[in-house]
């Protein structure tokens, strides 16, 4: 195996070296950046170098590192054998042609196994469509049967005694609201999500831009993002009783999306400029009102 040697004085050099991040890297990788700092101390280093690097070991790290967690026991439990791999697929017959288009393919697939096998479909409840347009209208009578969420999962557990008390506890707070949600707490609770991914998409789009880089590939057109944004928005409004309930509740999104990414104000502009223009005149209200803010903004 080959040896680097550094036959460095331990005094008597005088220079002052330089460093840049590659360098500083490259010393570390090698092993010798003890070496030079010893021989060559104090060592120059840029001033953004420090801020600079912890701004790339937060873009390395996960997150949401407690799911990396639950990834990794996920991980074990399979190789353990305590857990099984399915790889189901539907068979081209598959009468149900409106429950695939209403809920996903794979979801259809794990459904119609639980069935099949008297188990049971751990999911979010109450269903809704992929689209969050409202619950699917092609599930069969006994559906309910099969599919709970994990609080059922939970009670079920203490009340036959395998879960603690305490264990029964730490569960349900973690859980928090993975309960029987009403429609108008899911949609609330889909609204507040939302904003969530918007406040992340800001952060991250800050980041890319500052670095001078596309960073993620969302990036590289973040207008995409902002469309998705604002389609989800409207999908989660269109539950509403009425239509100019749905304008209030999707006008009143719209500005906490644009809140959370300012970005959004200019994918939201357009939009929000042709239902001001096209709607009749009683629904245009809140509409104009937002379009001033943008326009101001």
């Amino acid at each position: 195996m080959d040896v680097l040697r550094l036959d460095l004085p331990d005094q008597g050099l005088k220079w002052r070296l330089h460093l840049d991040i590659t360098a500083l890297l490259l010393a570390h990788h090698l092993g010798i950046l003890p070496i030079v700092e010893q021989a060559f101390a104090p060592l120059h280093i840029p001033a953004a170098l420090i801020p600079a690097m912890i701004g790339m070991l937060d873009r390395l790290q996960h997150h949401q590192p407690a799911r990396l967690q639950m990834y990794q026991q996920i991980v074990d439990l399979v190789q353990q054998g305590h857990c099984q791999v399915e790889e189901g697929k539907l068979t081209p017959a598959y009468e149900n042609i409106r429950l695939v288009e209403e809920l996903g393919a794979e979801w259809v697939t794990f459904f119609e196994g639980a069935r099949a096998n008297s188990g049971y479909l751990v999911h979010f409840l109450p269903l809704q469509k992929r689209d969050l347009s409202g619950p699917p209208t092609a599930l069969p009578e006994e559906a309910f049967q099969y599919v709970v969420n994990c609080r059922a999962i939970v009670e079920t557990l203490y009340q036959q005694g395998p879960l603690s008390a305490e264990d029964y506890g730490r569960a349900l707070r973690a859980l928090g609201q993975a309960r029987h949600l009403n429609e108008t707490e899911l949609c609330n609770s889909l609204k507040d999500q939302l904003v969530g991914i918007a406040k992340v998409l800001a952060k991250r789009h800050t980041d890319a831009i500052e670095s001078n880089s596309g960073g993620e590939e969302i990036f590289s057109e973040p207008g995409k993002a902002g469309n998705w944004l604002l389609e989800w928005a409207l999908n989660l409004c269109r539950v509403a009783p009425s239509l100019p309930d749905t304008i209030a509740e999707f006008v009143a999104l719209l500005t906490r999306l644009v809140e959370a990414w300012p970005f959004m104000g200019s994918v939201c502009k357009p939009i929000v400029q042709g239902f001001a223009e096209e709607l009749p005149v009683s629904y245009i209200q809140p509409f104009w009102s937002l379009l001033v803010r943008l326009r101001a903004a």
